[in-house]
């Protein structure tokens, strides 16, 4: 089942940004009406975190968060498969100047998880080499592809924590 997942991913990398986010976030809706227990932790987790959101407030906020994450996942076909160019296009990085004035200086960039991260991390490894945490996959093809994707421009290093508890690099 990956790989016909990988597949259709593969040919998704073809569609226009704008034709595949509305398709992300429809897949996201279907995520968010099918998957209760996913649904129901994130409920947990925003009542715990926002208690003064109404439960409307909390499950359209939710509900935004599944469409926001299925859309994530269909373009990472565009950082997997999509030239550098349209990376580089479609991928703005603002505020790079705050970055640059720090030139050869180690600088600690802050993205959000599931959503952001590897969009931002594969921007900037198309031009600038860094250092990221990377979380092996239980699924080996899986993980070969993620490990590839986000190696193809620049080596970046990449910082792993095994089963043994311990941080180990990896290139």
């Amino acid at each position: 089942m990956t790989h016909v997942a990988l597949a259709v991913m593969w040919l998704l990398h073809y569609l226009p940004l704008a034709l595949l986010a509305p398709i992300g976030r429809a897949l996201g809706l279907v995520g968010y009406a099918l998957a209760r227990e996913r649904r129901r932790v994130g409920l947990t987790n925003v009542r715990l975190c926002f208690p003064a959101l109404s439960d409307a407030q909390r499950r359209r906020l939710i509900r935004r968060h599944f469409q926001a994450f299925a859309r994530a996942i269909l373009e990472r076909s565009i950082l997997w498969w999509s030239s550098k160019e349209r990376i580089l296009r479609i991928v703005q990085i603002e505020g790079l100047e705050h970055w640059q004035a720090h030139a050869g200086s180690p600088v600690i960039w802050l993205v959000p998880h599931f959503v952001g991260l590897d969009m931002a991390g594969s921007r900037l490894a198309a031009e600038w080499r860094a250092a990221s945490m990377y979380s092996h996959q239980k699924n080996a093809t899986l993980d070969a592809v993620l490990y590839k994707g986000r190696t193809r421009f620049v080596m970046p290093r990449l910082v792993s924590r095994p089963n043994t508890g311990k941080l180990s690099w990896f290139m």
